[in-house]
């Protein structure tokens, strides 16, 4: 009879809980078939704006929670992914209500400040969040969002440009100072392709995300020696040398950059951050195709590329 009454009483206060957590806009709470916890994902919570306070994972959604309503949650982190909460129902039916209580209450006012957001959100700002410079600014805002991929993305767009402006410059290189053919020329960048193969080869056998770390930088010195070593290429041969460093390098660094920007990026945000990170590298290209038009046609190409490569080791 004990246990009848014990069965009821937690069968009583799970359906509570899942009730009341389903009703918080953004929250969505299945029903647990064991245990005597509720596992919601708050997915849709995180980023809202909460008494002046963004959260972007669960760890410091929880933080909040026990700062503001004083109410104690566990974050997903601490049983794998972010963006969930663990809430015990393990208690009084009155306390449950009064702790879930507070919690909606609290979770409300992210969907009122969004509402807020959007009354103020004038034309103007609506048009200037579809504009290209708009786009941009949230990419970058995005990348801030995660300072270890913020790290790998400015690095890999400054890297960008200056590896893309010697691409536009070598031709000035190879015809002038070299004097190679056109064939030669082609035959040079086929080695580049060689080149990537094989930093393609090396990079699939190391797995480690801190490996991958190493491998990067390892990258990127090499391609800023390359870049030197082209510059002061004595012949042909010794260019086509530093074209079979420039496809190692860029095999291992482009790989091992999404690595760590992919391990290094929570679930919830990953999406946003890749894209941003694809949009901030096609225009690092964009910019180092006019900047290398630019120096190719001014500076001696031999001169380019050693500043170039002293400012990629940089």
């Amino acid at each position: 009879e004990d246990v009848e009454r014990m069965h009821e009483a937690f069968d009583r206060r799970r359906r509570t809980i899942v009730r009341m957590l389903n009703e918080i806009e953004g929250v969505e709470c299945p029903m647990p078939e064991g245990a005597f916890y509720a596992y919601p994902s708050v997915k849709g919570v995180l980023g809202k704006e909460i008494r002046g306070k963004r959260p972007q994972t669960s760890l410091e959604l929880a933080a909040l929670i026990l700062e503001e309503a004083e109410v104690a949650v566990v974050p997903g982190e601490a049983f794998g992914p972010s963006g969930y909460l663990r809430l015990s129902y393990a208690l009084g039916d009155e306390d449950l209500e009064e702790g879930v209580g507070r919690i909606q209450k609290l979770l409300a006012e992210a969907r009122e400040a969004a509402r807020r957001a959007a009354q103020e959100a004038g034309r103007w700002t609506r048009f200037w969040r579809r504009t290209p410079f708009g786009q941009l600014s949230r990419s970058i805002a995005a990348v801030r969002s995660v300072p270890a991929a913020g790290t790998v993305v400015l690095v890999m767009f400054c890297f960008m440009i200056f590896q893309g402006a010697s691409n536009v410059i070598e031709v000035f290189l190879v015809r002038g100072p070299l004097g190679a053919s056109e064939a030669q020329y082609g035959l040079s960048e086929a080695f580049a392709a060689v080149g990537g193969v094989a930093g393609a080869w090396v990079t699939a056998r190391i797995l480690a995300p801190s490996q991958r770390v190493w491998t990067l930088v390892t990258g990127l010195v090499i391609g800023g020696v390359a870049l030197l070593g082209i510059g002061v290429a004595p012949h042909f041969g010794f260019y086509v040398a530093g074209q079979v460093a420039l496809g190692v390098m860029q095999a291992l660094v482009v790989a091992s950059a999404v690595t760590v920007v992919v391990t290094s990026t929570p679930d919830e945000r990953r999406g946003a951050v890749m894209a941003a990170f694809s949009g901030l590298l096609k225009l690092g290209t964009v910019c180092a195709l006019s900047i290398g038009a630019v120096i190719g046609g001014l500076v001696d190409p031999r001169t380019a590329f050693l500043v170039l490569g002293a400012a990629s080791l940089l």
